[in-house]
């Protein structure tokens, strides 16, 4: 910079019209350190093309003094290195547009014999990105010229490098397709288990932390969307837990709310599962038998609020679920936000973990269960308790029918 505003001094000032030994002496050195300025490699500046530029501009604003500063061999030399000669543009959009023979090799040829400029790195890098979403170029296409810029000699960006490394381990296991496309898909209903295979892939590459933002991004969308189905994606929970590309803590506190939401479910629904089949018919009969006075999304908050107190390491948390459930049996009355069949699963759940849930004796609840047997005008309510007498408390059940 200190340069270029001494130039322009002496543009001004020096009189180029008299020769003396302090006219030779400037000459020779601005013509010197003007060729370095031109022939210099700042592939890896800023700004790629600003010193030649200010150059440039210098040169067009004293075109006297430069005619007689440089040679006649020298102005053309400059006159070459400053015209900008890159076509990269041109090349990326007739491959868009004509992806024939002619074209290819021409891109090819560019990134081999004429790619200098970091401008032109960050646009092909791009153009590479964006096969990932419209597969303008085959697998082997997109692998050869990636392979071509992470190889090349004056790649020497490392952030590239890195995401070059990431986009290559893909292309190698023949994935070709970025989040954004498996999103479509998804939102589409279009997905399957292949879509599901690559996402898990992607979600496990060493160099996916590498990725870019908006592939970053996206993933979080059709992730949510995934654990929102209510599938069983325990799997998944956990590659998302451990995956490289979403290991900043803000991607696992957007997702967190999603899995553990996915994770509780899945704890129900394999709760309900283990049970035999014979006792899986009744709650089943139950769940469609009892009529429901609360409002489905007011229930379903209420259960998975319950289960969440069940299944927590919080002993006060623990002891405020036994007690509440207690209380429906004490007062020989349900809450109408939570149904008969929740209400019998997580009685089964406190009594298989009677250690766990040692605020109510098992005593006790056996003689609250046999309390409400008779009590409730509930046929439904009174075939539940009878149910888990028998499981539960078989010999109170025995002494109960003989009286």
């Amino acid at each position: 910079m200190d340069f270029f505003t001494l130039l322009e001094d002496i543009c001004y000032s020096i009189d180029f019209n008299e020769i003396t030994i302090e006219f030779e002496i400037n000459r020779c050195l601005l013509s010197t350190i003007i060729l370095v300025i031109t022939e210099a490699d700042f592939s890896n500046s800023t700004n790629v093309d600003f010193f030649r530029q200010r150059l440039k501009t210098i040169r067009e604003k004293h075109t006297d003094v430069f005619s007689l500063l440089l040679t006649e061999q020298q102005s053309q030399l400059i006159n070459s290195r400053l015209i900008s000669t890159s076509n990269i543009d041109s090349l990326i959009d007739l491959i868009k547009t004509d992806l024939n023979e002619k074209n290819w090799m021409n891109l090819i040829g560019f990134i081999q014999n004429e790619l200098n400029d970091k401008n032109d790195f960050q646009k092909i890098i791009n153009f590479i990105i964006s096969t990932f979403d419209n597969q303008v170029l085959s697998i082997e296409q997109t692998l050869q010229i990636s392979n071509l810029i992470f190889q090349h000699s004056k790649m020497n960006n490392k952030s590239f490098k890195n995401l070059l490394q990431f986009l290559l381990d893909l292309l190698q296991l023949n994935i070709h397709s970025s989040p954004k496309v498996f999103l479509n898909l998804i939102e589409n209903n279009q997905d399957n288990n292949q879509t599901i295979d690559q996402i898990i892939i992607i979600l496990k590459a060493q160099n996916g932390k590498y990725a870019i933002a908006d592939w970053k991004k996206t993933m979080i969308q059709l992730l949510k969307i995934l654990f929102d189905r209510n599938d069983d994606h325990e799997q998944l929970i956990n590659i998302v837990q451990q995956s490289p590309m979403l290991q900043m803590p803000i991607f696992k506190q957007q997702l967190e709310p999603y899995w553990k939401k996915t994770s509780d479910e899945n704890k129900q629904r394999k709760f309900t599962n283990d049970v035999p089949r014979s006792q899986t018919a009744v709650i089943e009969f139950l769940a469609s038998a009892v009529p429901k006075t609360a409002g489905a999304n007011e229930q379903s908050a209420a259960h998975h609020e319950m289960f969440r107190y069940l299944e927590s390491d919080d002993v006060s948390m623990n002891a405020f679920v036994v007690q509440q459930l207690r209380a429906y049996l004490v007062d020989e009355q349900l809450s109408a936000d939570i149904s008969l069949s929740k209400f019998m699963q997580a009685l089964q759940i406190i009594f298989r973990n009677s250690q766990k849930f040692a605020e109510v004796s098992l005593d006790e609840w056996s003689k609250l269960v046999a309390k409400n047997r008779g009590k409730v005008n509930k046929r439904i309510f009174n075939q539940c308790l009878n149910f888990i007498l028998i499981r539960f408390f078989p010999m109170m059940h025995n002494v109960m029918n003989y009286y």
